[in-house]
This record gives C-alpha cells, structure tokens and sequence, in this order.
C-alpha cells in the first residue's frame, strides 16, 4: 500500500502534467479550449486539485 505522502506526491505531478498539456495544447486547436478534449482535461485537473486540498486539509 502507498504511504499518503506518496500519493500526494503523484497527485502533484499528475496536476503539472495536466497543466503542461493544456498550456502546450491551448494554441493549437478551439476544441482544447471549448470541445470535449478540453473538457475532460479541465475535468481531471479539477479533480486532482480537488484531491490535493482535501488532502492538505486540516
């Protein structure tokens, strides 16, 4: 079983990525900003930020 350290830890980097590949995407095409590609992405960021702070919550 992973120690909840190393799942924030992933979490974190999981988030980086997400964030990277929106801000490498976000020229390219409408549908990263406005379609379901874009939606999806900005889904799982949601999560993951969603999951960090109640992580991170006292």
């Amino acid at each position: 079983m992973k120690t909840a350290a190393t799942i924030h830890k992933y979490i974190a980097e999981q988030l980086v990525m997400l964030i990277e590949v929106k801000t490498a995407k976000w020229g390219e095409d409408e549908l990263w900003r406005t379609g379901v590609p874009g939606a999806m992405l900005e889904g799982r960021i949601d999560m993951l930020l969603e999951l960090l702070e109640w992580i991170d919550a006292d």
